[in-house]
């Protein structure tokens, strides 16, 4: 089932949408650390052994499988810039996990799982060069990717500014929730740092199952590079065009997608300012001249049969634009909604 909504009028802006947040549990998990071979590795972890040294020689790996699917996960290195750094011991509890690290140099490098069941999983990635401070890690986005459909891009963090350097101190960590489609495959991509040759030192992580969908989904359009989204949103990361998944306990297996598309020649995605930061970033259609015709769509798809509630916010921190929205529900027009700056419906 999918529900799509078009605006026709001068000018549109949309801050968000929420569709009803509940918790997200955990069951099973694997766990692996990436080390080389003269290194003991983090203990009640899996051991991904790269080769000897620095060199990255060992390219995929297969283990039995804690997540209860029924197969075993098997495990692949890529991408231009796989290399690896062994240094000495970090003190901590986790100090075998903090030590070894896979890193991009100079360019992205891919982990990609294989072999899972559909369905939703959590992914936690840990960060930690004891040899190098934060800064020279430099800007990192962190994203995974469902080799089902192109819809499943989640960003982790983009500046990773939490990568730990120094020889104590556990290592940073970051998680998110995300889809596997029938591909049964994942792959995680690590991308080249900004303006540096460095990229996601990356010592380990853990993939669970069991996880469960929150009870509402509720998307922020934009943030800006910069700007956080309100607590409870996901951020937009596709771009003013294009398409991403949303956890949603009533989506077909967890999730919804969402497709943006517009039309006109002034369409953008803009920050307008301001402090709250549901409306401080918005998808907007138009220049503000009335007699044009600007359109923003909105197609959530993916949804279960049954009622749905659903909220969009207009308007801008200190502006508001008009026009009216156009609501179609499984292609049939469905009614008409006028201005409401600040407001939903």
């Amino acid at each position: 089932m999918s529900r799509s909504l078009t605006q026709f009028a001068g000018g549109l802006v949309i801050g968000a949408l929420a569709l009803s947040a509940g918790t997200m549990t955990r069951a099973n998990e694997f766990r692996l650390d990436f080390r080389n071979d003269s290194t003991p590795g983090e203990p009640a972890f899996d051991h991904y052994v790269w080769g000897s040294g620095n060199s990255v020689t060992n390219l995929s790996e297969t283990y039995a499988s804690p997540l209860a699917s029924g197969t075993d996960i098997t495990v692949a290195l890529g991408g231009p810039g796989l290399d690896a750094r062994s240094r000495n011991s970090v003190a901590d509890p986790q100090g075998e996990l903090a030590r070894d690290f896979l890193w991009g140099d100079g360019d992205a490098f891919t982990v990609t799982f294989s072999g899972l069941t559909p369905g939703l999983y959590s992914l936690t990635t840990y960060h930690h060069d004891r040899d190098n401070s934060s800064a020279v890690m430099g800007a990192t986005n962190l994203s995974a990717l469902g080799a089902a459909s192109a819809a499943f891009q989640y960003v982790v963090s983009t500046g990773l500014g939490t990568i730990s350097g120094g020889t104590s101190g556990p290592p940073a960590s970051d998680t998110l929730v995300l889809a596997v489609g029938a591909s049964g495959e994942l792959t995680m991509t690590a991308s080249g740092a900004s303006g540096g040759t460095r990229a996601a030192a990356t010592n380990g992580l853990v993939l669970a199952n069991g996880v469960s969908a929150p009870a509402s989904a509720r998307l922020d359009f934009g943030p800006s590079a910069g700007h956080t989204s309100p607590v409870g949103f996901s951020p937009w990361v596709a771009g003013p065009i294009g398409s991403q998944a949303v956890l949603y306990e009533g989506g077909i297996g967890g999730f919804i997608t969402v497709d943006v598309s517009q039309s006109g020649t002034s369409n953008q995605a803009t920050d307008r300012g301001g402090s709250d930061p549901l409306f401080r970033d918005v998808l907007m259609a138009g220049d503000g001249n009335s007699t044009s015709d600007y359109s923003i769509s909105l197609m959530l798809g993916n949804l279960a049969e049954g009622d749905h509630d659903l909220t969009i916010f207009h308007g801008t921190d200190g502006n508001s634009f008009g026009g009216n929205v156009d609501l179609w529900i499984d292609g049939a027009f469905h009614s008409t909604y006028g201005q409401q700056p600040f407001g939903d419906f």
